[in-house]
């Protein structure tokens, strides 16, 4: 009975100095969400989400009396929780990578859930690394203060996610011992979201083709009447430049053009007027536009063959007009080289 009352006063003890510093905690929380975006704010990187959360007193009390520690100080390691939330499962090992380049990792709390489950089953998924910044000074001093704050990172695919959610709410929080038919029809439903995520992954597979397609139908001169759309845009663009970067040439070499800037560069040479194969192929051979293309890589020290088909679309545009060129690739025009062929078109 002494045993029982001295634990009950050291959970009380424990939570009440957490809830004096919750509101420090919280701060913090947002600094070490603010860190790993910038982390993880790579073109290569397909992240949907990045959520945080300083664990709320109410339930760190909970979590003590379910989990028994004998020293939370040391026990807790999720006072701050982080969820990283990917597209697809072949993203999650890529940011895990990424973040285990950032931070030390304590290799004794981490874990990869997805390793654990047999080939015959189904359930929760997710990496979980127990981690402190390495070197946060070094991206921004304001991030000084994260070098020995421990943290939880979860990194998941969206499908997985939404599965561990529900479960967690449902079964894990609720603390009610479900009979095994029910436990199989969630084990059931994670089954089929494994399908499903295999089936998205799959669909990835399909632009490709769309792309190979097209770079062949621009090959033998058909379609030049067609509006382009991202892959047709991408598949002319390697049949009228097959030597020069490309998105999926630099996406193989671990240099991924920005995410969705094909979909911004159909948009641009359409309010451009230059929306199909056979408007672009026009510009991109004549001899205005091969004048810029000089000009660039001669300020760039260059040759014609390596610039990107990225930057002889953004040439284009601004060829026809340079203020379309400012709305929709605004970084673009400020660099030095394309703000002094803009200030030359603009004359």
């Amino acid at each position: 009975m002494l045993k029982m009352a001295s634990r009950s006063q050291m959970i009380r003890r424990f939570v009440g100095d957490y809830a004096r510093e919750y509101s420090t905690i919280k701060e913090a929380a947002n600094l070490a969400s603010d860190y790993v975006r910038k982390i993880l704010d790579d073109p290569a990187l397909q992240v949907h989400l990045v959520a945080c959360r300083a664990k709320d007193p109410s339930s760190l009390k909970h979590k003590l009396r379910l989990k028994r520690y004998k020293n939370p100080e040391k026990q807790l390691t999720d006072r701050i929780g982080l969820r990283v939330i990917t597209y697809y499962a072949d993203d999650v090992d890529r940011v895990v990578d990424k973040l285990v380049q950032s931070f030390t990792i304590d290799p004794k709390n981490s874990e990869d859930k997805r390793k654990q489950l047999s080939v015959e089953e189904f359930g929760y998924r997710s990496v979980q690394l127990i981690a402190k910044a390495r070197d946060p000074g070094s991206l921004h001093l304001k991030y000084a203060g994260l070098k020995n704050l421990w943290v939880e990172i979860q990194v998941r695919s969206i499908l997985e996610h939404a599965w561990a959610e529900i479960q967690h709410g449902i079964v894990y929080k609720s603390q009610i011992k479900y009979p095994d038919s029910v436990l199989r029809r969630f084990a059931a439903l994670a089954g089929t979201l494994e399908i499903l995520e295999g089936e998205f992954l799959s669909l990835k597979t399909e632009r490709e083709k769309l792309i190979d397609h097209y770079r062949e139908v621009y090959r033998i001169r058909k379609d030049y009447r067609v509006r382009l759309d991202p892959a047709r845009l991408i598949g002319f663009m390697e049949a009228e430049h097959p030597k020069n970067p490309g998105w999926r040439s630099c996406e193989a070499e671990g240099k991924p053009l920005p995410i969705k800037i094909d979909v911004t560069c159909v948009e641009a040479l359409r309010a451009v007027e230059l929306s199909t194969a056979f408007s672009l192929r026009r510009k991109l051979r004549s001899a205005r536009f091969r004048a810029l293309v000089r000009r660039l890589v001669g300020r760039q020290g260059l040759n014609a063959r390596t610039v990107s088909h990225l930057s002889l679309i953004v040439l284009a545009v601004a060829s026809q007009n340079a203020r379309t060129l400012e709305e929709f690739f605004p970084e673009m025009a400020d660099s030095p080289a394309m703000r002094s062929i803009v200030l030359r078109l603009k004359r």
